[in-house]
C-alpha cells in the first residue's frame, strides 16, 4: 500500500472535520529536530527514553510522557483491548504483569473440559502449541532449514539440477540453501559447543582451586586482590586470579555458563539433528493443517530459560505504566500463545496461534520472532488474510540480522509478501528497532531495515522490561523489543478510539512517524558499512510517535 504524506493527511482531516478546543494541539511535524548525541549513556541519561520528545527533551522518543497526552485523551471513554503475544512462554504470575493477562471467562479453570467449545480444554490464558500431552513442552525446535532437509532429502540428495523443471526449480533451489545454511551452521556449533565445555570446565576447576585457598569461606574482588599482590606477575596463578576476576565483576555464574553449554549442546541434538523429531511428544501431524487440537494450556512452562515472552510482555507492562503515570487508564490484556521454543517456529503453529488470536477476541497480534525459511508460508499467509477480515492487526519484527531485507541475501518469515511483492493485506506492520541517537546514529545496529519491507521503527535499545520470577528489571535490546511498543500503541489506539478499523490503525501510526534525515551506518551488501538517511531505511521513513497518533486518531473520528 502507497502512504500518502502525514502533511497531506493532516490537511485532508483538518478541512472535513470538526476540531475542538481540546484538540487544537501541535502536530509534531517532521522536521528534524535537534537530537542528543548519547554515547556511553547510562542511568537517568537514557531511563525510559523510549517514552520521551524529540522536540521537548531533544531524544527520539515515542513522545509518551507529555501532559499534551493526558489533556487529549483524559476525558475519554476507553474499551479494553487485547494483546495477543505469539511467543515464548509468558510470566502470568509476575507481580508486574498478572492483572493483565488475559482470562478466558468462557471457561472454568481445571475441570478437563471445554465449556466454550473452542476444542482447546481449560484455556484459561491462552494456549501452547508447543505442548505435550503429558503437560510438557518442547524447549527446543528444529530450525526451518533442518525441516527442509528432512522433507526433501530423499526427493532431491542425488538428484542432477538439469533435471530439476518447473515448479520444481524454487523447490530445489530452496533444499539448496537450507542444505548450505545447515551445513554453515553445523560447524559453526560444533566449535561452539567445543569452546564452551571448554569454559565450562575451566572455571569448574577456579571455583574449586579459590574454594580451597580459601578454605570455602567465601570470596569476592578484595581478596582476589590481595591474593594477585603475592603472586608472580604473568604466572598461571595470576592469569586465573584476572579470569576470577572477570567472572564476578561481570556476575558470570558457573550455573550460567553450563546454561550455555547446555544450549550449545541441545543445537548440535535437537535443532540441527536430522534424525530428531520434535513433533512427537506434541503428538500431531505437522503436515496437516486441519489437525488442530493438540499443545495444552501451559502458557507459563519453565519461564526462566523460557523468557523471551516475558521479557516482550514486559514492555506491553511497562508502557501501560506509563499511561498511569501520565494520569490515563489503558485497558490492555495480554494473551499468552506458545509457539517459539529456542529453535525456528513451525509455519503449523504460527497459523493455528494467529487464528486461535482472532477466534478468542485478540484486538493486536504481537509477533516478536522470524526465521529465514518457511516451508507453509500459505497457511501463515491465509492466517494473516483470516485475522485481515476479522479486523486484527499484527504487528511483526523486522530481525536483528543488521541487513537491508531489499538487497535479496535475507528473507524473514512471516511476511505479508506475496510472490509478485506486493501485499498480500493490509493488517500487516513489520517493525525496526530504532536507537537513543547512540553515537549520532538512529538505527539499533543489529536492526534490519528495507524501504519496501520494514514499515517503521520504534524504540528498540536499552529498552527497559521485566526478568522472570523477580521483582527487578532489565533493559533489552533488539526488534523483539521495539515491536511491543507498536503493539501497544496500537492497542491505546483501539481502546480510546474504539470506531477505528485495523486499516485505520495501521494508516495513523505509519503516517504519524516523526521522520529525520540524518545519516546514519548500516550494513550494506557489497561494503562493510554505508551512511543512508535515516527516512529511506523504511515504508513511512520515521519512528512511532504515540502522541502524533492520538492527535490525528482524534481528528480521524471527529465529525
Amino acid at each position: 500500500m502507497k502512504f500518502i504524506s502525514s502533511l497531506i493527511i493532516m490537511l485532508i482531516f483538518l478541512c472535513g472535520c470538526k476540531v475542538s478546543e481540546s484538540q487544537n494541539i501541535d502536530f509534531l511535524d517532521n522536521a528534524n529536530y535537534p537530537i542528543k548525541i548519547l554515547e556511553n549513556a547510562r542511568g537517568q541519561e537514557i531511563k525510559d527514553w523510549q517514552f520521551k520528545d524529540p522536540k521537548s527533551d531533544s531524544i527520539p522518543g515515542i513522545s509518551l510522557n507529555s501532559s499534551k497526552v493526558t489533556e487529549l485523551l483524559k476525558r475519554k471513554v476507553t474499551k479494553e483491548v487485547v494483546i495477543a503475544v505469539i511467543d515464548m512462554s509468558v510470566d502470568v504470575d509476575h507481580p508486574q504483569l498478572k492483572n493483565l493477562i488475559w482470562k478466558n471467562k468462557n471457561e472454568i479453570p481445571e475441570n478437563n473440559k471445554d465449556e466454550d467449545g473452542n476444542g482447546y480444554v481449560d484455556d484459561i490464558h491462552g494456549w501452547n502449541f508447543l505442548g505435550h500431552k503429558e503437560m510438557g513442552s518442547n524447549e527446543f525446535t528444529s530450525y526451518e532449514y533442518t525441516r527442509i532437509i528432512k522433507k526433501y532429502g530423499d526427493r532431491f540428495k542425488n538428484i542432477d539440477p538439469d533435471e530439476v523443471k518447473g515448479t520444481e526449480k524454487e523447490l530445489y533451489n530452496n533444499y539448496i540453501k537450507a542444505l548450505a545454511k545447515h551445513n554453515e551452521r553445523t560447524k559453526y556449533a560444533k566449535n561452539k559447543y567445543e569452546n564452551d565445555s571448554f569454559v565450562v570446565d575451566y572455571f569448574k576447576g577456579l571455583t574449586i582451586k579459590f574454594d580451597s585457598i580459601f578454605s570455602k569461606k567465601g570470596y569476592g574482588l578484595k581478596e582476589l586482590d590481595s591474593l594477585q599482590k603475592t603472586v608472580i606477575p604473568d604466572s598461571i596463578m595470576k592469569m586465573n586470579i584476572d579470569d576470577m576476576k572477570t567472572m564476578i565483576k561481570y556476575r558470570i555464574s558457573l550455573a550460567s555458563l553450563k546454561e550455555t553449554e547446555y544450549h550449545s549442546k541441545k543445537q548440535i541434538n535437537v535443532l540441527l539433528n536430522l534424525n530428531h523429531n520434535d513433533r512427537s511428544l506434541i503428538g500431531d501431524n505437522e503436515e496437516d493443517i486441519k489437525d488442530v487440537f493438540y499443545g495444552n494450556n501451559i502458557v507459563n512452562h519453565n519461564v526462566i530459560r523460557m523468557d523471551h515472552g516475558t521479557l516482550v510482555s514486559g514492555v506491553i507492562a511497562f508502557t501501560v505504566k506509563q499511561m498511569e503515570k501520565i494520569g490515563l487508564k489503558a485497558k490492555i490484556k495480554i494473551m499468552p500463545l506458545t509457539i517459539s521454543g529456542y529453535g525456528d517456529e513451525n509455519d503449523k503453529d504460527t497459523a493455528l496461534a494467529i487464528r486461535y488470536a482472532v477466534d478468542n477476541g485478540a484486538n493486536i497480534i504481537n509477533i516478536s520472532s522470524g526465521k529465514l525459511f518457511s516451508i507453509h508460508k500459505d497457511w501463515v499467509d491465509d492466517a494473516i488474510k483470516y485475522a485481515e477480515k476479522k479486523d486484527v492487526l499484527i504487528v511483526h519484527s523486522a530481525g536483528n540480522e543488521g541487513e537491508d531485507l531489499q538487497n535479496g541475501k535475507i528473507l524473514k518469515y512471516p511476511n505479508d509478501n506475496s510472490s509478485n511483492g506486493s501485499e498480500i493485506s493490509n493488517n500487516f506492520l513489520n517493525v525496526g528497532a530504532s536507537s537513543y541517537n547512540k553515537n549520532g546514529h538512529l538505527i539499533y545496529s543489529s536492526s534490519n531495515y528495507g524501504k519496501l519491507d520494514v514499515d517503521l521503527f520504534a524504540p528498540g535499545e536499552a529498552i527497559y522490561t521485566l526478568i522472570p520470577k523477580e521483582q527487578k528489571g532489565q533493559k533489552k535490546s533488539g526488534t523483539s523489543y521495539a515491536t511491543p511498543l507498536v503493539s501497544t500503541v496500537c492497542a491505546l489506539l483501539k481502546s480510546y478510539y474504539p470506531k477505528l478499523s485495523v486499516k485505520d490503525i495501521k494508516m495513523i501510526v505509519m503516517n504519524s512517524v516523526v521522520k529525520y534525515n540524518q545519516p546514519t551506518k548500516v550494513n550494506n551488501a557489497d561494503v562493510e558499512t554505508i551512511e543512508v538517511p535515516f527516512d529511506q531505511l523504511s515504508k513511512s521513513g520515521g519512528i512511532l510517535n504515540a502522541y502524533n497518533a492520538f492527535v490525528l486518531a482524534e481528528k480521524i473520528t471527529t465529525k
